[in-house]
């Protein structure tokens, strides 16, 4: 007699709690496929930049810009003071406008990858 009673009540009781964890495995599921697609759209965008970069010579380009001033700075001639070239020069960087700055940073970040981007972001005090 009991067990009619309480049997469907115990079955009732965990079939919800059976239910609640298919629904709660199947979020955890779901959130995973996201993650794996997200994952593989950026591998794809990087074996992308990467393909694209093999005849582009904008990475040489920004790498040549960067190392200019700390080249220049270690070298003085008669006719040519290199330490304070790049002393002016980064005076005159400092003095240009803040979208200026922004803009030049981003394209040498763009030019390494969107990743980097937001690695050095994630580095600079606020």
């Amino acid at each position: 007699m009991w067990n009619l009673i309480v049997g469907p009540l115990i079955n009732g009781v965990s079939g919800f709690f059976k239910d609640k964890a298919r629904i709660k495995q199947a979020k955890v599921d779901g959130e995973v496929r996201l993650l794996q697609s997200a994952s593989d759209n950026i591998a794809t965008w990087e074996q992308l930049h990467a393909k694209g970069s093999l005849s582009s010579w904008k990475d040489e380009f920004v790498l040549l810009m960067i190392g200019f001033p700390f080249i220049l700075g270690f070298i003085h001639f008669d006719w040519m003071d290199g330490p304070a070239i790049v002393a002016e020069g980064f005076q005159a960087f400092a003095a240009a406008p803040e979208w200026y700055s922004y803009t030049f940073v981003t394209l040498c970040f763009a030019s390494f990858g969107i990743r980097m981007t937001t690695k050095i972001k994630s580095m600079i005090p606020k």
